[in-house]
């Protein structure tokens, strides 16, 4: 199960820059700055956000000013919180027909590599464009056609390739079966992985909920949950070039062969081409009530933890949707949501977060450390893994 929002009337981005000290101050207004604001249009959301390298950063989302189909707009906002471009933003692609779902990297160079999923053509296509700093968009205007696939193509996460490009992760849904594919976007806007890309796993089960990370020796990682038998987390590493490295089929991360269902993974690089994989996972009730496990698989694609995973956090509330980032010490901090009462029980939930270090072990409280108590519904964890 995966909790949903609606749709929001009223864009604020609620950015906060802090001190350098142990205790941190709001540097800008009380309750975050609006970026786009319903006197522009309605129905604006889908935010991502990253740093500008200049203590601020520049955002995107899908924006719904031009009527019943979706556009992609961004903007870039400075350390005080002043909109630099465009007040409202700027166009990123107001072509006819419906784009949705954007994700952001950096490009290396002061601006961005945005990419999203989109309705012109017949079949389902991934598109994407370059802005600089000051906002201008240096590929064709309304974007470079980057992918090709079903209806059901959504893409999940970007990386920057580490040469003013970006890769990406999308799970793609054809009849019965589902397939996880990466693909690469060169400097110049151009598919650097050939037209279809590198599928992850070529069995004909299903492969869903993908997850990417670069490692800091430049290769990709990328995460799934692949349904044959039963549900298992599986990866697999790339080159710059798009050479598969650990298998035909990639890496066992958690059997299938467990009960239960296990998804929703997500990854962080950990130093020595290693990396730390997160997931919910229902082994201990199977009746979907989730935990949160981990496992850090080295450069060789070995698992290292207990086989299986290690227990992040084992209660008997609902557990779900893990976030992930490397603690620069060969361990990481994982967070998650939990209802707070069990599920079914109340809309409120928490967010909570423990740290493992590099030999899997839990630094903080014994179960974890509570981010923010269930005084009122919270969505997603408070985590960013890129």
């Amino acid at each position: 199960m995966h909790l949903r929002t609606g749709f929001l009337p009223l864009v604020l981005v609620f950015l906060f820059l802090f001190t350098g000290t142990a205790h941190a101050a709001l540097q800008w207004i009380q309750n975050g700055i609006p970026i786009v604001t319903n006197s522009v249009g309605d129905f604006n959301f889908g935010m991502k956000a990253i740093s500008d390298g200049g203590g601020g950063a520049i955002i995107t989302w899908r924006d719904h000013r031009s009527g019943q189909f979706g556009d992609i707009y961004a903007q870039r906002i400075d350390e005080y919180g002043n909109q630099l471009w465009t007040p409202g933003g700027i166009p990123i692609c107001t072509t006819a027909e419906d784009q949705k779902e954007p994700v952001i990297v950096a490009d290396g160079k002061g601006g961005a590599i945005i990419a999203w999923n989109d309705m012109r053509d017949p079949t389902f296509s991934i598109y994407a464009q370059r802005i600089d700093s000051s906002g201008t968009r240096l590929w064709s205007p309304s974007g470079e056609h980057i992918f090709t696939g079903p209806w059901a193509s959504v893409i999940k996460e970007i990386v920057s390739d580490g040469d003013q490009g970006a890769v990406f992760v999308l799970a793609i849904a054809s009849g019965p079966n589902s397939q996880v594919i990466a693909q690469r976007i060169t400097r110049r806007g151009e598919p650097g992985w050939g037209q279809a890309g590198v599928d992850m796993c070529p069995a004909t089960n299903k492969q869903s909920t993908p997850a990417l990370t670069a490692t800091s020796d430049g290769f990709f990682i990328v995460t799934w949950t692949y349904y044959g038998a039963g549900y298992g987390i599986y990866a697999q590493k790339l080159n710059s070039s798009g050479d598969i490295l650990w298998g035909g089929s990639g890496v066992t991360v958690c059997s299938n062969g467990l009960s239960g269902y296990r998804g929703a993974s997500q990854v962080a690089s950990a130093g020595s081409g290693g990396t730390i994989v997160t997931w919910m996972d229902s082994r201990n009730s199977g009746s979907g009530v989730y935990d949160i496990y981990a496992q850090k698989v080295n450069s060789e694609g070995d698992p290292i933890w207990t086989e299986n995973g290690v227990s992040v956090c084992i209660k008997s509330n609902y557990q779900h949707d893990p976030m992930i980032v490397a603690d620069d010490a060969g361990g990481a901090i994982v967070a998650w949501s939990e209802w707070a009462e069990g599920f079914g029980s109340s809309l409120f939930e928490e967010i909570f977060a423990q740290r493992l270090n590099g030999d899997g072990e839990k630094l903080w409280p014994p179960h974890y450390e509570r981010i923010c108590p269930a005084s009122q519904w919270k969505r997603g964890s408070p985590l960013e893994h890129h």
